[in-house]
């Protein structure tokens, strides 16, 4: 499921779909009423979802040295560099961390 995918299915109450798509381990971690309850709360706290904007792209890349292992993140913001972090361990998804 693409990111444009995810937005569409949160936003029209297709979450069933969405987690579907999860991996194992984060379908275990997050529930399709767990997806609907952040939405719902998201909304009462800001009002009608309007439409999406231009996107952030992080990557989280393992990389293997000779004594271990590190991740590089990179985020990106319109095709420019808007973060980068290198850290020990293996990559975690969650920017500087």
């Amino acid at each position: 499921m693409e990111a444009q995918q995810v937005i569409e299915a949160i936003a029209s109450g297709r979450v069933e779909e969405l987690h579907r798509a999860f991996t194992r381990s984060l379908a275990d971690e997050v529930s399709p009423r767990g997806i609907t309850s952040v939405w719902r709360d998201a909304v009462a706290q800001l009002g009608s979802f309007l439409g999406d904007e231009e996107p952030v792209v992080l990557y989280d890349l393992p990389l293997r040295f000779e004594r271990g292992h590190a991740h590089l993140q990179i985020v990106y913001r319109r095709g420019e560099i808007a973060g980068l972090v290198l850290k020990p361990g293996e990559p975690t998804a969650k920017f500087g961390q």
